[in-house]
């Protein structure tokens, strides 16, 4: 069954698997996705907005906080290199992490409190290619509830390497991160946030707590720790 875009599935087969087979049943993809599938950028962001609505308590899909598929829809274009996606069986979406490199306006209005994620636009926004120091945004790392009895560490897993894989493409791209932000949403999220040495610095517009750090003092081992 088809609920806001996101499946419900049976995990029967799956869950008679070792972990070890389980997390080459769950593929990570980018943009190259959306091709594949033959999807637009809107159908896919009404995708993750489910996601988004399963995941985080009290969130709805009329949440003033969340964004609408045609808002988010440009800003994912734009930032294409920023988000990546966690598909179960090359059909459904089941997690993903998405960033955004933003302006120093934009920095400036977060730092505030004033910067709600459903208002980010393109012009808030930094290609990674631009010269200068960028300073990143984590905006969402989860997973759908639905998956989360049997494969909640098998897709944490799957997150964490793909934002590693993340972090060495822009290293070796000579991409210079100046500091990083991210929201803490959930319990799970301040935990990493705390994990990786940010420290909370305000409050997001839309409610929780904002965290920071510099990019050079991020314990990434904190998220190696997971993959082991």
């Amino acid at each position: 069954m088809l609920v806001g875009g996101v499946h419900k599935l049976r995990h029967s087969r799956l869950q008679e698997r070792s972990t070890a087979e389980l997390i080459h049943t769950f593929e990570e993809k980018g943009v190259e996705w959306i091709f594949e599938k033959n999807l637009t950028y809107v159908s896919l962001l009404k995708r993750l907005i489910a996601l988004d609505v399963a995941s985080i308590e009290g969130m709805d899909f009329d949440d003033p906080a969340e964004g609408t598929a045609k808002q988010w829809a440009p800003v994912f274009e734009y930032s294409n290199d920023t988000w990546r996606l966690i598909i179960y069986n090359d059909m459904c979406i089941v997690a993903y992490w998405q960033l955004v490199s933003l302006s120093p306006s934009a920095i400036s209005r977060l730092k505030r409190g004033i910067l709600r994620d459903s208002r980010i636009r393109i012009s808030d926004v930094r290609k990674l290619e631009e010269p200068g120091d960028h300073s990143l945004y984590f905006i969402f790392i989860g997973r759908h509830p639905d998956f989360e009895t049997k494969f909640a560490r098998t897709l944490f897993v799957k997150l964490m390497e793909s934002i590693l894989n993340f972090k060495q493409k822009i290293e070796d791209n000579g991409v210079k991160i100046k500091e990083v932000f991210a929201n803490g949403q959930t319990e799970e999220g301040v935990l990493l946030c705390r994990h990786l040495g940010m420290a909370q610095i305000g409050e997001i517009s839309q409610g929780g707590p904002l965290f920071h750090a510099p990019y050079s003092e991020l314990n990434w081992g904190a998220v190696r720790i997971y993959r082991s």
